[in-house]
């Protein structure tokens, strides 16, 4: 199986060929229709990767998505799929959490083909009643195979270092060096901004949104300059809109988030400087190439990220397998809002979650947290101690 990415007008693209070179049609419909759905390219890329891991499994057991699904036994076959996921050989390639990923885009595959008629056979372990895409697995997997692999929140270590604050201030010296001279630590400005610091302010403004405010991607990116008509009131608006010529999209619909005196001081500057040279509704914008002036897209937020990742690597602030990424900054807004609140249902209203399931993703403690924490249970619980008369 092949995963090829390409470039069109409307974005970057992926798709999947056998090893002919022939394009599977209902992948690639299906791929598509994930794309116009909103989603990141980065997720439909990972749901393709998923999917190309599927088939690569049909072929060598010489099956087809038909006889798949088509099993008098789903939960016997999702099992042994569940353990080639797992083993090469008698070698553990692959981590739980990562297995109920795979799986779980495989049950999103499945339920499309289904719904979209590619299919005539509902599959058994399809319930209509249920399309938690983290629970399902309890209803067609083994007690044996769901008790190893349900590791439903996605814990990982390495982010527990990633959200630590000190990275914001690096990130910021990546943008703005400390020991070069810039109109950003002065305390006044006695000139108009230059293209080039132009995109330093830029950048810096959607650092301190992701990191201050919890905004997502797509939600700063959409940002329009009517969306901060309450900004005396450091109130951001967030609309939800369909038809951005960046194609940012506000996934949870409309709202608003509060932000401090310093975002709404550089949200300030950089809006007036951009009035100055440009034309634009956009908060933020291209100031070089074909786009110049039009709205910052995705593509070139990726870009800004890449770059930052890689001197943070240079520098040995990070290592090499890890990465700086927007989503990052929400979590470390999450961390720092549920330290100060101690308040989960608090952080589930800045984050704008629907459920509060979702804010516990977003949560990350150290050992030395935990131990604290178990202290306090053991102390204010177990206040009552032996009676004097217990034999």
């Amino acid at each position: 199986m092949i995963l090829k990415k390409i470039n069109t007008k409307k974005g970057k693209r992926v798709m999947l060929f056998d090893d002919k070179y022939s394009p599977i049609y209902e992948v690639n419909m299906y791929l598509s229709f994930l794309s116009t759905s909103r989603l990141a390219y980065n997720t439909v890329l990972k749901y393709a990767q998923c999917i190309k891991v599927f088939y690569e499994y049909l072929y060598k057991i010489g099956e087809n998505v038909n006889m798949a699904v088509h099993s008098k036994h789903p939960i016997t076959w999702f099992s042994v799929f569940s353990d080639y996921l797992e083993y090469d050989g008698d070698k553990v390639i692959r981590k739980p959490e990562t297995i109920n990923y795979i799986v779980n885009a495989i049950y999103r595959y499945i339920n499309y083909l289904y719904t979209d008629r590619v299919i005539d056979y509902k599959p058994e372990f399809i319930n209509d009643s249920n399309r938690n895409q983290y629970t399902f697995l309890k209803e067609f997997l083994p007690k044996a195979v769901a008790k190893k692999r349900l590791t439903i929140r996605k814990v990982r270590t390495k982010r527990e270092i990633r959200v630590k604050v000190e990275l914001f201030e690096e990130t910021i010296k990546i943008i703005i060096p400390y020991n070069k001279p810039s109109f950003y630590y002065n305390n006044y400005l006695d000139h108009s901004l230059t293209k080039k610091e132009l995109v330093q302010l830029r950048n810096i403004c959607l650092i301190e949104l992701f990191a201050g405010t919890g905004l997502r991607q797509g939600e700063a990116l959409g940002l329009k300059i009517e969306d901060l008509s309450e900004i005396q009131r450091n109130i951001i608006h967030i609309k939800r809109r369909e038809n951005n010529e960046n194609s940012a999209y506000a996934k949870t619909g409309d709202g608003f988030v509060i932000a401090s005196n310093k975002i709404i001081s550089d949200l300030n500057l950089l809006v007036y400087s951009n009035s100055l040279l440009y034309d634009s509704e956009y908060v933020f914008i291209n100031y070089s190439g074909n786009n110049e002036g039009k709205a910052l897209n995705a593509n070139a937020l990726e870009s800004l990220f890449k770059n930052i990742t890689k001197k943070m690597r240079e520098k040995g602030v990070i290592n090499n397998d890890e990465s700086i990424h927007p989503h990052l900054f929400r979590h470390m807004f999450a961390s720092v809002a549920m330290k100060e609140t101690n308040n989960i249902f608090d952080v589930q209203d800045l984050l704008r979650h629907k459920s509060v399931s979702t804010t516990f993703l977003y949560l990350h403690a150290d050992d030395k947290q935990k131990q604290r924490f178990i202290e306090i249970i053991d102390k204010e619980i177990f206040k009552y101690g032996v009676p004097e008369n217990y034999s």
